[in-house]
């Protein structure tokens, strides 16, 4: 059986609310906090809207975000990525792997002769 309620009944999103909702989050204790971001930043989808949440959680999860393994396609990738992020956050990278195709190591080689 349906019930029909008035527009008034029903609860409308503001700010208020969308903060009392979080806070339910921010009120676990920060070891579950910190597996729960852990979780959902393994899903490329999940970060964005987990990131963008409130302060307190971006500041909480971010460091999580960047120990994660990193992938770049190629050198060019990296050096665009890097200067989008802050220091801090770069120094928590823990993991990054480079996948180099088709490279000319001619003139490291030439390099590497000369020198040796």
């Amino acid at each position: 059986m349906f019930r029909c309620q008035r527009s008034s009944d029903l609860e409308t999103p503001s700010a208020t609310s969308k903060t009392a909702a979080y806070s339910h989050l921010l009120s676990l204790p920060s070891e579950l906090r910190i597996e729960i971001y852990t979780l959902a930043l393994t899903q490329q989808a999940a970060a964005l809207p987990l990131l963008t949440t409130s302060h307190a959680i971006t500041m909480e999860a971010i460091p999580l975000l960047f120990a994660r393994s990193l992938t770049f396609a190629s050198q060019q990738k990296l050096i665009a990525w890097t200067p989008q992020h802050s220091p801090a956050n770069l120094n928590s990278v823990r993991d990054l792997t480079l996948r180099l195709a088709d490279i000319d190591l001619s003139p490291v080689l030439a390099g590497t002769i000369k020198g040796g």
